[in-house]
């Protein structure tokens, strides 16, 4: 990974928003920005990285260079992932707490309907 270059080793419609973050960097909008990418390595295996750039510039104000750090969070990546996948079973495996199982809501429903049905209907043409 130290080897590649950033430009390359990018995966494909991933990393379009760095030259929008570049582009506000030099216009003085922004100091610094903070992003995740993910990289493949050359055994095709995705790497997530958090990339942090800022913008160092001389007395004048005029940008002198960017500095840049990148962090594997590969292992957090992972770990988001499998949370995610062990409470989207757990919330299907869970009643709703806004209404019951859907057998209720459904009989529920089935109620509301008959009283509709049932009330009587008053009507009166407006003027």
């Amino acid at each position: 990974m130290l080897a590649m270059k950033v430009e390359t080793s990018r995966i494909p419609k991933i990393g379009t928003w760095t030259p929008i973050f570049q582009k506000q960097l030099l216009a003085g909008e922004i100091s610094s920005y903070q992003r995740e990418k993910r990289y493949l390595t050359k055994l095709n295996e995705a790497v997530w990285v958090l990339l942090s750039v800022s913008l160092i510039r001389d007395a004048a104000g005029q940008p002198l260079r960017l500095i840049g750090q990148v962090q594997d969070v590969s292992k957090r990546k992972r770990a988001e992932a499998e949370l995610a996948q062990t409470t989207g079973s757990c919330l299907r495996l869970a009643p709703r707490r806004h209404g019951g199982d859907r057998h209720q809501r459904a009989a529920q429903r089935r109620q509301r309907a008959q009283q509709r049905q049932t009330s009587p209907r008053i009507w009166s043409p407006t003027a």
